[in-house]
Order: C-alpha cells, then sequence, then structure tokens
C-alpha cells in the first residue's frame, strides 16, 4: 500500500510539472507575440521611450519678438524634431499667467525660433526646454543687449561682442548712427563667431529701418521681421577674408554696423 501511494505521488508531482512547463511556454509566445505588434494610440510612446535623444549639450534661450523665442545652441541632429519652451515668471502668482509656451520645430543647426503668446521678455524668467520630447539644460539670457556673441558650432565655447564706440551723424541726415563692435573670445584655439545685433535697443537713438554693413565683411545668417519687437538681425563674418570669421584669445575681429530710420541697407530693409 505503501509503495503504490509513493508511486501516485511521482505521477501527480510529474503532471504538476508538466502543466507547469506547458503554461510557461504559452506565457512566452503570448509575450513573443505582443512584442512583433505595432505601437499605437496614446501608450506608444511609453514604449518608445528607450530611443536616443539629439540633444545633449545646453541651450540658451533669448527673445527673438513680442511672441517668440530664439534657442541658441540646438544640435544638427535634432533638425526637424519638435521644439517646446515654456518660459515660466517666479514673480507672478496666478497660475493662468505665469507662464508662456512656445511650440515648433527646430528648424536650423545652432539656432532656432520658436513662436508662442505674447510676453514681456523679463531678467527674471525662468526656461522649460524640451526637444524631441526630451527634456534639456536651458538657461534665459534675459533682455538681448544692443550685441551678442554666440560660437554656434561648438556650444561649449563663448565669444564676446563688445561697443567700442557709436556715434549718430549729421550727415547725410541726423537719422543716421554708426556703431564699432569688437568681436573677441578667450578660447585658446580659433572659433567661429555670430553677432545678433538688437536694432530695438532702448539706447540707441531710433529703431533702424535699414542696417547697413560698414565693414564689407559681414554675412546675414537670419533677421527677424520688420514688424517684430524685438527687431534683429544675426551676422557672421565672411570665410573669405582669411580668419576674419574667427576669433580666439589674443586675435579679435572688428565689425562697422550702420543704422538708418530711411532708405534701404544690405542687412535689412524695413519699410
Amino acid at each position: 500500500m505503501t509503495r503504490r501511494r509513493a508511486v501516485r505521488r511521482i505521477a501527480v508531482t510529474l503532471s504538476g510539472a508538466a502543466v507547469l512547463a506547458v503554461t510557461l511556454v504559452l506565457l512566452a509566445a503570448q509575450v513573443a507575440s505582443a512584442a512583433g505588434l505595432p505601437l499605437t494610440g496614446a501608450g506608444a510612446r511609453a514604449w518608445a521611450a528607450t530611443a536616443q535623444r539629439c540633444q545633449e549639450a545646453p541651450v540658451t534661450v533669448t527673445a527673438a519678438s513680442g511672441t517668440a523665442v530664439r534657442v541658441t545652441g540646438v544640435q544638427a541632429a535634432c533638425v526637424g524634431r519638435p521644439l517646446v519652451v515654456t518660459l515660466y515668471d517666479p514673480a507672478v502668482t496666478s497660475s493662468a499667467a505665469q507662464s508662456r509656451r512656445f511650440t515648433g520645430q527646430a528648424t536650423a543647426a545652432a539656432t532656432t525660433t520658436v513662436a508662442g503668446g505674447a510676453f514681456t521678455p523679463a531678467a527674471a524668467l525662468v526656461p522649460r526646454v524640451t526637444v524631441d520630447g526630451w527634456l534639456v539644460p536651458s538657461t534665459w539670457s534675459g533682455p538681448q543687449p544692443f550685441v551678442r556673441c554666440t560660437v554656434p558650432d561648438d556650444p561649449a565655447a563663448s565669444c564676446t561682442a563688445t561697443l567700442v564706440n557709436r556715434q549718430q551723424w549729421g550727415y547725410p541726415t541726423p537719422t543716421t548712427w554708426l556703431a564699432n563692435v569688437v568681436v573677441s573670445s578667450t578660447s585658446p584655439t580659433p572659433v567661429t563667431w555670430q553677432v545678433d545685433v538688437d536694432l530695438s535697443d532702448p539706447e540707441l537713438p531710433f529703431l533702424a529701418r535699414a542696417l547697413t554693413d560698414g565693414t564689407g565683411g559681414l554675412v546675414r545668417v537670419a533677421a527677424s521681421a520688420c514688424g517684430d519687437a524685438p527687431r534683429v538681425v544675426t551676422v557672421r563674418g565672411t570665410t573669405a577674408w582669411g580668419s576674419f570669421h574667427q576669433v580666439q584669445d589674443g586675435r579679435t575681429s572688428s565689425i562697422q554696423l550702420r543704422g538708418d530710420l530711411t532708405g534701404s541697407g544690405g542687412l535689412l530693409t524695413c519699410p
């Protein structure tokens, strides 16, 4: 009798192991089948969270107009990807008015502009930037000065644009000003500079409708629309003048800008 019971226990144990093995096989088949299904719907992004981010370096956010911001430091791999900027005003207590959101796409490497709601570019704003859904480190540079230098090819490097002289002409008209700017850098190796010129700077005698290159070696990279506030023109140095387009520690580049209230200019003409 004891031997028969032992045999029965062995048989039951073997049967349970067989059932468990079959169950594991079926579960594995279901997982494999599910893995082959296409990812659709709202939950698809959670499955795609392992996608590689295109932006690692920090970006800088400045005002491009009264309804748009400029993002500097965007990497080339992010061109065409969704770009979202949210600016928070810590001084505002109302949640409805605390932030402004700017959405678009990274349309160009290094610098791109995204539009949103009207806002005042105060110095204390706090940015939050996502590129292709990934949060990236960002800083807000506050209201833009008359000239500002960046190194778009290397966001980790820096340069400085310094206004060394500005005068308002009495000839041919009293509505013309000249500005001399020196571009410099503390980098031990050459860096390619780019300068944003803010024609809306309140320190200027008037809002110029025309901007002319008094140096002869400037290339326009971008310009805001004539109705934008601020009105910004971005320039680089020509590569045809040797190392004029680059600066480094101990080597600078000098540029001259002319603003006119009337007429036309080679860098910008507004009606």
